[in-house]
């Protein structure tokens, strides 16, 4: 069971509960005045009724769903965006990875090398295996690869953001990782656009 769905089971239990507090305090004021739970309700006279009308209990209701249709939209709006900036993140860091094999080897590792590294989530060490450029090759937090592209002169490595309307979306400028693809964000060498 990944993160995405112990959230969605968060939400769903989220809804449970608001329905039950909300029977549960309709039973309340229905039912408390017509049990005479004290003396004061048992002495009132009979021309005066105690508890509410049934519009009133309606937009009780309404507007409890309101509030809860509301701080549901925004916990998911706000899973989005965590999710997000974990893949920027996770590109920033392969980025400085790619950065140090550079300095090693003088050049970024080709296409097929790398890309084999982000499907799997493997660790990625050099050659004699004495270098460790990242522990684990992280993958999107919903388990999807990130999609790289080299020929050895310059790097272009991409994610796909959910939110839509984040400013720092582009179209890449890649022949392998395209918008087509879904891929909307990326970061690159300092020699080429991303």
């Amino acid at each position: 069971m990944d993160i995405t769905d112990v959230l969605a089971e968060c939400v769903n239990l989220f809804g449970e509960i608001v329905v039950l507090v909300t029977v549960n305090v309709l039973l309340l004021i229905i039912y408390y005045p017509t049990v005479g739970a004290s003396a004061t309700i048992q002495t009132m006279s009979a021309s005066k009724k105690i508890g509410f009308t049934l519009i009133e209990l309606l937009v009780a209701i309404a507007i409890l769903g309101i509030l809860a249709t509301v701080g549901l939209g925004n916990f998911q709006s706000s899973q989005i965006k965590s999710r997000d900036a974990q893949r920027k993140s996770d590109l920033s860091q392969i980025q400085k990875a790619l950065e140090m094999y550079y300095n090693d080897r003088g050049g970024y590792p080709l296409t097929t090398e790398l890309q084999t590294l982000l499907n799997s989530g493997s660790s990625w060490t050099g050659a004699s295996g004495q270098t460790i450029y990242m522990k684990t090759v992280p993958k999107g937090p919903k388990g999807e690869s990130y999609c790289y592209e080299s020929d050895g002169t310059y790097y272009k490595i991409y994610a796909k953001l959910e939110n839509t309307k984040d400013p720092k979306i582009i179209t890449p400028s890649s022949s392998v990782c395209t918008a087509a693809n879904g891929y909307n964000y990326g970061v690159s060498s300092s020699n080429v656009a991303p």
